[in-house]
């Protein structure tokens, strides 16, 4: 292109051509609670993704996964959200500990809010381990308060206090 830049509906086309740098800006835009205007770099990652394969691409795939999750779950649609977030975790690799914790969180929040709360508090509860590997205190802290909520709420008080004291 001479030198110019080529730029496509107010987005960079090599950006959209990188599936990492898609997923980065997502992350970002979600931050900002963007969601609508990270939907068109989900879909570019998704595409760029569509032509890569071996390991890491799985791994993006599942970070992918996990950021439509987390969308799915903004929107109130906690049925996607949970089918998503399951689909992610069998694709994160064990190492990628940041971004199981965050989709850890969202199944076990997902599992929560559908009645799900035996499986809710299971997922939840582990959850507070991977966090800490990745050093992500603030899903830590919210995977232990819903622990401590869910316990509260089956009347379980001494394990709700017992919990959220070890937490």
């Amino acid at each position: 292109l001479g030198g110019r830049q080529c730029v496509l509906g107010g987005i960079h086309v090599g950006l959209l051509r990188d599936p990492r740098l898609c997923l980065a800006q997502t992350m970002v835009l979600m931050l900002k609670l963007q969601m609508a205007a990270a939907e068109p770099y989900m879909d570019a990652a998704e595409n760029a993704l569509a032509a890569t394969e071996g390991p890491a691409a799985l791994g993006l795939r599942g970070e992918l996964l996990a950021m439509r999750a987390h969308v799915a779950a903004e929107r109130g649609i906690y049925a996607d959200a949970l089918s998503l977030a399951r689909q992610a975790l069998t694709l994160l690799p064990a190492e990628e500990h940041w971004a199981r914790s965050n989709c850890g969180f969202l199944l076990g929040y997902a599992l929560y809010v559908l009645g799900h709360t035996t499986e809710a508090i299971a997922v939840l509860a582990e959850n507070v381990g991977v966090c800490r590997a990745a050093g992500n205190v603030v899903y830590a802290f919210f995977s232990a308060t819903e622990v401590t909520k869910l316990r509260v709420l089956q009347g379980r008080l001494a394990a709700a206090r017992a919990f959220a004291e070890h937490a």
